[in-house]
Protein backbone atom coordinates (compact mmCIF):
# COMPACT_ATOMS: atom_id res chain seq x y z
CA UNK A 1 0.00 0.00 0.00
CA UNK A 2 2.54 2.39 -1.07
CA UNK A 3 1.53 5.91 -1.88
CA UNK A 4 2.24 6.76 -5.46
CA UNK A 5 5.27 8.90 -6.13
CA UNK A 6 7.21 7.91 -3.03
CA UNK A 7 10.68 6.32 -2.94
CA UNK A 8 11.12 2.60 -3.44
CA UNK A 9 10.85 0.61 -0.18
CA UNK A 10 13.77 -1.21 1.38
CA UNK A 11 13.87 -4.38 3.43
CA UNK A 12 15.18 -2.67 6.57
CA UNK A 13 12.20 -0.36 7.13
CA UNK A 14 10.88 -0.61 10.68
CA UNK A 15 7.81 0.85 12.37
CA UNK A 16 6.90 1.99 15.86
CA UNK A 17 3.57 0.84 17.26
CA UNK A 18 1.15 3.02 19.15
CA UNK A 19 -2.38 2.85 20.49
CA UNK A 20 -5.08 4.85 18.71
CA UNK A 21 -8.79 5.21 19.29
CA UNK A 22 -11.66 5.54 16.85
CA UNK A 23 -14.69 7.33 18.32
CA UNK A 24 -18.21 7.33 16.94
CA UNK A 25 -21.79 6.18 17.40
CA UNK A 26 -21.44 6.52 21.19
CA UNK A 27 -18.62 3.99 21.33
CA UNK A 28 -14.86 3.73 21.08
CA UNK A 29 -12.62 1.20 19.38
CA UNK A 30 -9.07 0.90 20.68
CA UNK A 31 -6.41 -0.33 18.27
CA UNK A 32 -2.67 -1.01 18.36
CA UNK A 33 -1.21 0.07 15.02
CA UNK A 34 2.11 0.43 13.29
CA UNK A 35 2.81 4.04 12.33
CA UNK A 36 4.25 5.07 8.96
CA UNK A 37 5.59 8.63 9.15
CA UNK A 38 8.59 8.78 6.83
CA UNK A 39 8.37 8.57 3.05
CA UNK A 40 10.22 5.25 3.13
CA UNK A 41 7.83 3.80 5.72
CA UNK A 42 4.78 4.98 3.78
CA UNK A 43 6.20 3.61 0.51
CA UNK A 44 6.67 0.11 1.93
CA UNK A 45 3.50 0.05 4.00
CA UNK A 46 2.19 -3.50 4.29
CA UNK A 47 3.84 -4.83 1.12
CA UNK A 48 4.83 -8.50 1.00
CA UNK A 49 3.04 -9.39 4.25
CA UNK A 50 0.68 -12.32 4.59
CA UNK A 51 -0.89 -10.86 7.77
CA UNK A 52 -1.01 -7.35 9.18
CA UNK A 53 0.56 -8.34 12.51
CA UNK A 54 -1.16 -5.59 14.55
CA UNK A 55 -4.62 -4.07 14.25
CA UNK A 56 -3.48 -2.02 11.26
CA UNK A 57 -1.12 0.63 9.93
CA UNK A 58 -1.61 4.37 10.34
CA UNK A 59 -0.08 6.61 7.66
CA UNK A 60 0.67 10.14 8.86
CA UNK A 61 1.29 13.00 6.44
CA UNK A 62 2.56 16.54 7.02
CA UNK A 63 -0.39 18.16 5.28
CA UNK A 64 -3.96 17.56 4.24
CA UNK A 65 -4.65 16.82 0.57
CA UNK A 66 -6.21 14.18 -1.63
CA UNK A 67 -4.36 10.92 -0.93
CA UNK A 68 -3.94 8.01 -3.30
CA UNK A 69 -2.79 4.51 -2.33
CA UNK A 70 -2.14 1.44 -4.42
CA UNK A 71 -1.69 -2.23 -3.53
CA UNK A 72 1.48 -3.06 -5.49
CA UNK A 73 3.05 -6.22 -4.02
CA UNK A 74 0.41 -6.40 -1.32
CA UNK A 75 -0.77 -9.92 -0.61
CA UNK A 76 -3.88 -9.32 1.52
CA UNK A 77 -7.07 -7.31 0.87
CA UNK A 78 -7.38 -4.21 3.04
CA UNK A 79 -9.86 -1.54 4.01
CA UNK A 80 -8.52 2.00 4.05
CA UNK A 81 -10.00 4.85 6.06
CA UNK A 82 -9.00 8.41 5.24
CA UNK A 83 -9.17 11.12 7.92
CA UNK A 84 -8.92 14.91 7.69
CA UNK A 85 -6.68 17.14 9.84
CA UNK A 86 -9.25 17.11 12.65
CA UNK A 87 -9.33 13.30 12.57
CA UNK A 88 -12.79 12.86 11.01
CA UNK A 89 -13.42 10.13 8.43
CA UNK A 90 -13.62 11.61 4.93
CA UNK A 91 -13.90 8.31 3.04
CA UNK A 92 -13.32 4.56 3.19
CA UNK A 93 -12.86 1.86 0.58
CA UNK A 94 -11.73 -1.74 0.22
CA UNK A 95 -8.49 -2.37 -1.70
CA UNK A 96 -7.59 -5.61 -3.45
CA UNK A 97 -4.12 -7.22 -3.63
CA UNK A 98 -2.08 -6.47 -6.74
CA UNK A 99 1.03 -8.34 -7.88
CA UNK A 100 1.14 -7.02 -11.44
CA UNK A 101 2.94 -3.93 -12.76
CA UNK A 102 -0.30 -2.02 -13.30
CA UNK A 103 -2.36 -1.56 -10.13
CA UNK A 104 -5.41 0.63 -9.50
CA UNK A 105 -5.22 3.69 -7.25
CA UNK A 106 -7.55 4.11 -4.30
CA UNK A 107 -7.99 7.82 -3.59
CA UNK A 108 -9.60 9.74 -0.78
CA UNK A 109 -12.86 11.47 -1.71
CA UNK A 110 -11.79 14.62 0.18
CA UNK A 111 -8.40 15.88 1.39
CA UNK A 112 -6.87 13.72 4.14
CA UNK A 113 -3.95 13.94 6.55
CA UNK A 114 -4.17 10.38 7.87
CA UNK A 115 -4.91 6.98 6.36
CA UNK A 116 -5.55 3.79 8.32
CA UNK A 117 -5.24 0.35 6.72
CA UNK A 118 -6.99 -2.59 8.39
CA UNK A 119 -8.10 -6.05 7.29
CA UNK A 120 -10.71 -6.03 4.53
CA UNK A 121 -14.25 -6.18 5.88
CA UNK A 122 -13.38 -4.57 9.20
CA UNK A 123 -14.91 -1.16 8.37
CA UNK A 124 -18.26 -2.72 7.46
CA UNK A 125 -18.14 -5.12 10.41
CA UNK A 126 -17.55 -2.22 12.83
CA UNK A 127 -20.03 0.05 11.00
CA UNK A 128 -17.51 2.89 10.73
CA UNK A 129 -18.28 5.85 8.50
CA UNK A 130 -18.99 9.58 8.49
CA UNK A 131 -18.91 11.14 11.94
CA UNK A 132 -16.23 8.78 13.25
CA UNK A 133 -13.05 10.35 14.55
CA UNK A 134 -9.43 9.19 14.86
CA UNK A 135 -7.73 10.01 18.15
CA UNK A 136 -4.01 9.28 17.71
Amino acid sequence: MACTGLPQPTDNVTYETQPITLQGDDREINLEVEVAITGEQRAKGLMFREVIGTDGMLFVFADERTRSFWMKNTLIPLDILYFDTDGFVVSTTTMQPCTTDVCPNYSSVLPAKYALEVNAGWVEEQEIGKGWKLVP
